[in-house]
C-alpha cells in the first residue's frame, strides 16, 4: 500500500500514527472531496469520532514541503495526526508526488488557502468525488448496475462505530468527573479541576470516585463526546518537575486549569456533563461532592458599600461592607466559596462569571467581610478607599462628605524631547475640574481630604471620548506607550477639537479654528479685506495666518500663548491675496481696479460681509456687458462696423472709471481704426472747466510707425500726428504740446524715458503690447513711467507664453491690479491652478475686449490651414540624425550635472541647430552640398500657385533660409518682394506687392513682418518653419486673412517629418490653451517646458 508520497513523508509520523492512518484508509474512512495538481481536501472519520476536514497542499513539493491541515484536537495542538496520514495514503494512490523521492517536511497551512488546481480524478479513472479505500470499481458493467453498486457502496461504508447517545450510555463502563477541591483551591489563583473516574460494576452501579489521569493524546479515544469536549477546553497541568511542555501528549495528568479566555465556554461544557462538583476534600476520594451548574448571565463585579451604622453600643460608626453586584442583584461576599483569576466564582450550587481583574480583591475581602470605622476617622477611611483599584464604591447619602460626578474633558498630551523629531509621544488624559487622570489608570475616584469631596470618574463617558480617537494615526512606542507622526498633528487637532478634545503639544494648547469672519470695507480709493479665524475665543487676522503659512508653519502663536492650527483648507481660498493687495496690520488693502479680482476670489466664501460701496462698484464694473455702440465722431472719415462701435462704447466705459484696458480683437479686425476713432473723439470733445487738452502717446514697433501715420491721415485727417522717432527727434520735443498724437517706438521710449516721463499725456497707447511681456525689460519699465490720464493696450495675443505676460501688461494698464498673484518674474508664473486661473479670468473680463473673426466677420472668406510634410533625402536625414544624437548626449549630461534651469541656453542652442538642420543643412554648415527637402517642395508649390494667378506670402524666422529661397526663385526668374528687420521704406515694398500683378510672391521674416502689415492681395501663406508660439504664426497668416480679403485663404505649415519640428507642433497645443484660459475664459492649465518635454524633443 506504500506509495512514493507516503515514503517521502514517513519521517514526520510515528509508526503508530501511520498504522492507524492506514487502517482508516483501508476501512474507507477517507472521502476525498477534491484532489488536483495543487492540493486535496477530504473528510476523514475515526473509529469513534465525527468527520474531520483534512487538507493537503502540493504547491511547495518542489521545495521539499507538504502543507497539511486537520480539525482534530491533536493537530490543533501542533502534533501530526492519523487523519493527515490517511489522506496522504489516499493521495499516493492517485500518483501525487511520485515524480521525486526526496523526503518531505510537513508544515501547517491555512485550510482556506489550499488550491486544488487541475483535477486528477479523471486521470485515475474517476470523476468528481471519490471514496478512498481498498475497493475498486468494476469496469464494463451496465450503467444501471453501476448506479446500484454506488448506492450499495455508500451503505457498506457506513461506520458502525458511530453510536446513538443511548448506546453510548449503555456501553460506557468508565465515567470521568470534574472535581473542584476547595481545600486546594484556596491556595490557587486560577480555577483548578481534578479528574476523577467511576467504573461501572457488574450490577450496573457505579463505583466510588477515584483519582484519574489521562494522556492528551487519548482524549479523542474517550467514548463520551461531552467528556472529550470538556477535556479539550481545559489546560493540562504538569505535576512533575519537568514542566508540561517536556513530556507533551505522552505523559498522563489528572489536574487541569480553566483558561481565562475560554472560561465561560469551559464551565458551560463541564456543567453539561452533569459531573462538575465541588468538595471540601478531594485527594484519594471525594468527600460529599456537591453538583454545580453554570450561571450564564453577565459577570458579577465587586462593590464596597460605605454607610453609617449604629452599633450595639448606640454609637454611630461607618461600616464598610463588600458585596458582589450584578444589575439589581446583590450577593453577600460571605456566600462566595472561591474567587478565581479565571473569571469564575463558586457558590454553593453554581458557578458564576466574575470580572477577572477583581478576583484578587474579592479574595482579600473574603478574609475581612466588614470593617467598622469611627465616624471622625471617615477622612482616613476615604484616603484608603480611593486606592482600592478596580472596586466600585457605594457611598450612603447621609455620610458627611460631598460627592461630585463631573463630566470628563478629554485631553491628548503630546510631547517630544526634540522639537525636530518626527514622532510625538501621546498620552490620553481625562480632566475632571482641576484633577487630571490618565485614562488607563485603574483608580476610579479622587478624594479631596481638605474639602471632604469625593470625585467619581465617569468611565462610560471616558470610553465614548476614547472611541473617537482615530486608531490609524496612533502606533505603539518602544516604551509600550502611544505615539503619532508629527506630520499628522494638524489633521488630528482639527478632528479631535471638533469632537471636544483638548490637544496639548510640547506644553502648548493646540486650538482649532472654529469660525471665520470675512468682511470687505470701503475707503476713499480702496477696499479693505478684513478676515480672521476664531480659535476658541482667541482671534488671528488673515495677514498673520498667511504669514505663518508662508513660513511653512502648521500653527500660529495666539495672543494668549496657545497655538492655533492653521486652517489650511480655509486659507487656500485666500492663496496669494497678501501678494495681490497691500498688507496692513489687520487687513489686506486693494485698489479700486482690483475690486473684481477680490470679488472673484471671495465668490466661493460663505457668510462674507460686503459693504454697499463695494457691491455698487463691482456692479458698475460688471455692467460693461450691456455697453451700447457709439457712433464715430464727425471728423472720422471711415465707416465703423457695429462691433467697432461697441469698441468705442467700451473705451468710454474705461474712461468713466479711469481704468486701463486691453483691446484684444483678432488680427485683421481693425483695432487701429477703432483707436483712431476714439482719438478723434478725444480731440473733438468739449473740455471740462479747468481741463487742459493733452496729446496722446502711441508706442508701436518700428515697423508700424508708417502704418499709423498713413492710417491716421486716411481715417482721422484732423488729428495732428507727430512722428517722434529717428536721430533728429530731439528737435521735435517742443512740438509735443501742439499735436494730438505722438507716435514713437519702444526703443525710442526706452532711450528717452527720462524726458517722456515728465510729459503729461491724455492717453498712453501700446500697439502690439506683447512687446512688454517681460516685466523686467527696459521697455516694460519705461512704459510704466509714462504719465497719462488713460492707458490702452492693443494686441491680438495678450498672453503668448505664460501668465507673466498678462501681469506685465496689466501692471502698465492698472498698476498693482494683479499684485504678485501671477508672478512679476514672468516665467515663474507657469504653475497657476485652474481655480486661480478662473478667478483671474473673471476679474479681468471687463478690462479685456476680445472679438474673433468668426464672431464678427461672418462675410470674411474661409481660412484653411494645412500641414505640408516633407520627407528628407537620405543624406539630409543622416546629417540630421548625427546632429540629434550628438546634442541628445551633450544636453542629457548637462541637465543631469547642472539642472534644467542652468542649462537653458545650451538647450535652446541645440534646438535651434536641429530646427535649422530640418529646414536645410546649409543653415548649419554653409559648405554642405546637401539641399534641404523643404526648399524643393516650396518652389514646386509656388510655381503652381503663381501659374494659377494667385499671390503668396512666405514666412520664415531664418533670414538665411529666405536667402536660399531667393536664390532658387532668381534661378526660375520669379518676381518677388522681400522684407526683414533691415528693410527700409517698408511701405514701398508692401505697395508694390499689393498693387502690381507681376509681383506674386512676398518673402517675409516672421519677426519683422508678422504684425502690422495689410497684405490682402495674397491668398496663399507658407510658414516655412514652426515657431514655439502659435500666436506668432497666427499673426503672420492674418496678414492676408483680414478685413479687405475677398478670396479664401490657404495657409500651409511646412514640417519636416521625423524631426524636432513635429515635436514643436505638439507643444504648440499647450500654448493655445493659455490664451484661451484668459481671453476666452476657458479654465485650462499652463504648461512650461519640462524635462519630459526635452526628452520628447530630442527623441
Amino acid at each position: 500500500m506504500d506509495s512514493t508520497l507516503t515514503i517521502r513523508c514517513a519521517d514526520e509520523f510515528t509508526p503508530k500514527l501511520m498504522t492507524d492512518g492506514r487502517e482508516l484508509f483501508r476501512r474507507g474512512c477517507v472521502e476525498i472531496r477534491d484532489i488536483g495538481t495543487h492540493g486535496a481536501k477530504a473528510y476523514v472519520r475515526g473509529r469513534k469520532s465525527p468527520f474531520y476536514v483534512v487538507g493537503l497542499s502540493f504547491e511547495d513539493l518542489d521545495l521539499h514541503e507538504l502543507g497539511a491541515s486537520c480539525e482534530c484536537a491533536r493537530w490543533e495542538r501542533g502534533y501530526p495526526c492519523k487523519h493527515v496520514w490517511a489522506l496522504i495514503t489516499a493521495c499516493g494512490t492517485h500518483g501525487i508526488g511520485r515524480d521525486r523521492d526526496d523526503p518531505l517536511v510537513i508544515f501547517e497551512c491555512d485550510p482556506s488557502a489550499i488550491q486544488i488546481g487541475d483535477s486528477v480524478l479523471a486521470e485515475n479513472g474517476g470523476g468528481g468525488r471519490s471514496k478512498a479505500g481498498g475497493r475498486k470499481k468494476k469496469r464494463g458493467a451496465p450503467r444501471w448496475r453501476q448506479q446500484l453498486e454506488a448506492i450499495s457502496d455508500s451503505s457498506r461504508d457506513y461506520d458502525q462505530s458511530f453510536e446513538p447517545e443511548f448506546h453510548t450510555q449503555v456501553l460506557t463502563d468508565v465515567q470521568h468527573w470534574f472535581v473542584i477541591n476547595l481545600a486546594d483551591q484556596v491556595e490557587q489563583d486560577e480555577l483548578h479541576i481534578k479528574l476523577f473516574q467511576a467504573t461501572k460494576k457488574k450490577d450496573g452501579h457505579w463505583s466510588k470516585l477515584k483519582p484519574a489521569s489521562i494522556r492528551v493524546g487519548d482524549i479523542d479515544k474517550l467514548r463520551d463526546p461531552s467528556e472529550r469536549a470538556a477535556l479539550r477546553l481545559l489546560r493540562p497541568i504538569n505535576t512533575n518537575s519537568y514542566g508540561y511542555g517536556s513530556y507533551g501528549e505522552y505523559m498522563a495528568t489528572g489536574l487541569f486549569q480553566v483558561r481565562r479566555d475560554t472560561a465561560a465556554m469551559t464551565m458551560q461544557t463541564l456543567a453539561e456533563t452533569g459531573r462538575l462538583v465541588w468538595s471540601l476534600e478531594a485527594t484519594r476520594s471525594v468527600l460529599d461532592p456537591q453538583p454545580l451548574s453554570w450561571d450564564e448571565a453577565d459577570p458579577y463585579s465587586l462593590s464596597v458599600q460605605i454607610a453609617p451604622h449604629v452599633g450595639d453600643d448606640g454609637k454611630t460608626r461607618v461600616r464598610v461592607e463588600p458585596a458582589l453586584v450584578r444589575g439589581e442583584q446583590r450577593l453577600p461576599i460571605a456566600e462566595v466559596l472561591a474567587a478565581t483569576d479565571s473569571g469564575v466564582i463558586l457558590l454553593a450550587d453554581r458557578a458564576c462569571p466574575l470580572q477577572p481583574e477583581q478576583a484578587a480583591a474579592v479574595r482579600r475581602w473574603q478574609a475581612t467581610e466588614t470593617i467598622d470605622v469611627p465616624l471622625p476617622s471617615l477622612p482616613t477611611l476615604m484616603d484608603a478607599a480611593v486606592s482600592w483599584l478596580g472596586v466600585d464604591l457605594e457611598l450612603h447619602p447621609e455620610l458627611p462628605l460631598e460627592m461630585d460626578c463631573p463630566q470628563p474633558q478629554p485631553r491628548l498630551h503630546l510631547s517630544s524631547p526634540d522639537a525636530h523629531q518626527s514622532r510625538l509621544h501621546a498620552e490620553v488624559l481625562m480632566v475632571y475640574g482641576e484633577e487630571t487622570i490618565h485614562h488607563a489608570s485603574p483608580q476610579r475616584m479622587r478624594w479631596d481630604r481638605q474639602a471632604k469631596r469625593l470625585m467619581q470618574r465617569d468611565l462610560e463617558a471616558e470610553q465614548r471620548h476614547v472611541s473617537l480617537l482615530p486608531a490609524e494615526v496612533f502606533r505603539r512606542s518602544s516604551f509600550n506607550g502611544l505615539e503619532i507622526q508629527r506630520e499628522s498633528l494638524p489633521g488630528l487637532v482639527a478632528e479631535l477639537s471638533a469632537a471636544g478634545w483638548e490637544v496639548i503639544a510640547d506644553g502648548n494648547v493646540m486650538r482649532r479654528a472654529g469660525s471665520f469672519n470675512v468682511a470687505v470695507e470701503s475707503g476713499q480709493d480702496w477696499f479693505d479685506l478684513n478676515a480672521s479665524a476664531d480659535f476658541d475665543g482667541v482671534t488671528a487676522s488673515l495677514p498673520e495666518l498667511l504669514a505663518a503659512l508662508r513660513k511653512g508653519q502648521d500653527f500660529i502663536v495666539l495672543d494668549d500663548g496657545s497655538h492655533g492650527m492653521l486652517p489650511e483648507q480655509w486659507l487656500s481660498q485666500f492663496a496669494d491675496l497678501d501678494k495681490t493687495g497691500e498688507v496692513t496690520d489687520e487687513s489686506i488693502r486693494f485698489t479700486k481696479t482690483q475690486a473684481l479680482l477680490l470679488d472673484a476670489m471671495l465668490s466661493e466664501q460663505e457668510d462674507v460681509s460686503l459693504d454697499r460701496a463695494f457691491n455698487a462698484w463691482c456692479e458698475k464694473l460688471n455692467s460693461f456687458s450691456g455697453i451700447e455702440p457709439v457712433d464715430a465722431p464727425e471728423g472720422f472719415t471711415g465707416t465703423l462696423r457695429e462691433y467697432q462701435q461697441l469698441g468705442l462704447g467700451w473705451f468710454q466705459f474705461l474712461q468713466d472709471f479711469r481704468l486701463g484696458g486691453c483691446l484684444a480683437d483678432d488680427m485683421g479686425l481693425g483695432k487701429t481704426i477703432q483707436v483712431l476713432a476714439m482719438l478723434e473723439q478725444r480731440r473733438s470733445r468739449r473740455l471740462q472747466k479747468g481741463e487742459t487738452r493733452l496729446p496722446s502717446l502711441i508706442v508701436v514697433p518700428k515697423s508700424l510707425v508708417f502704418n499709423w501715420m498713413e492710417e491716421a491721415a486716411k481715417f482721422a485727417p484732423q488729428l495732428k500726428m507727430l512722428n517722434y522717432t529717428g536721430t533728429g527727434r530731439e528737435l521735435l520735443r517742443d512740438q509735443l504740446g501742439d499735436c494730438d498724437c505722438v507716435v514713437t517706438t519702444y526703443g525710442t521710449l526706452r532711450n528717452d524715458a527720462a524726458f517722456i516721463r515728465e510729459q503729461p499725456f491724455d492717453y498712453a497707447i501700446l500697439d502690439e503690447a506683447q512687446a512688454i511681456k517681460n516685466p523686467r525689460s527696459l521697455a516694460a519699465k519705461a512704459t510704466r513711467l509714462v504719465n497719462s490720464e488713460h492707458r490702452l493696450a492693443m494686441t491680438g495675443t495678450p498672453v503668448e507664453n505664460h501668465l507673466g505676460d498678462l501681469w506685465s501688461l496689466f501692471d502698465f494698464l492698472n498698476p498693482g491690479m494683479l499684485g504678485q498673484t501671477v508672478g512679476a518674474a514672468g516665467s515663474g508664473a507657469g504653475a497657476e491652478s485652474e481655480e486661480r486661473l478662473g478667478h483671474i479670468a473673471k476679474a479681468l473680463r471687463p478690462f479685456i475686449l476680445r472679438r474673433t473673426k468668426e464672431q464678427v466677420l461672418t462675410e470674411l472668406p474661409q481660412k484653411t490651414e494645412q500641414t505640408l510634410y516633407c520627407d528628407m533625402e537620405p543624406k539630409q536625414s543622416k546629417m540630421y540624425n548625427e546632429l540629434r544624437d550628438h546634442y541628445r548626449a551633450v544636453i542629457s549630461k548637462k541637465v543631469e550635472t547642472d539642472g534644467l534651469a542652468k542649462s537653458k541656453i545650451h538647450v535652446l542652442e541645440a534646438l535651434l541647430r536641429l530646427r535649422q538642420a530640418a529646414c536645410d543643412p546649409r543653415l548649419v554648415n554653409p559648405d554642405a552640398k546637401v539641399t534641404g527637402a523643404k526648399i524643393a517642395r516650396l518652389v514646386e508649390q509656388l510655381q503652381e500657385v503663381v501659374s494659377e494667378g494667385h499671390k503668396a506670402l512666405v514666412f520664415s524666422q531664418f533670414t538665411s533660409l529666405l536667402s536660399l529661397v531667393r536664390g532658387e526663385l532668381d534661378k526660375d526668374g520669379m518676381q518677388y518682394e522681400y522684407l526683414d528687420g533691415k528693410t527700409r521704406h517698408r511701405a514701398e515694398h508692401v505697395k508694390r506687392f499689393q498693387e502690381q500683378d507681376d509681383c506674386s510672391l512676398f518673402l517675409i521674416s516672421l519677426k519683422a513682418g508678422g504684425h502690422g502689415l495689410n497684405l490682402t492681395a495674397a491668398d496663399y501663406v507658407f510658414i516655412l518653419d514652426p515657431w514655439w508660439n502659435p500666436a506668432v504664426e497666427a499673426q503672420a497668416i492674418d496678414r492676408a486673412h483680414r478685413m479687405g480679403q475677398t478670396k479664401p485663404v490657404m495657409a500651409y505649415r511646412m514640417i519636416c517629418r521625423g524631426t524636432v519640428e513635429e515635436k514643436i507642433v505638439e507643444l504648440q497645443a499647450s500654448k493655445r490653451k493659455l490664451a484661451d484660459a484668459i481671453i476666452s475664459q476657458e479654465k485650462s492649465l499652463i504648461s512650461n517646458l519640462s524635462s519630459e518635454d526635452l526628452k520628447m524633443l530630442f527623441a
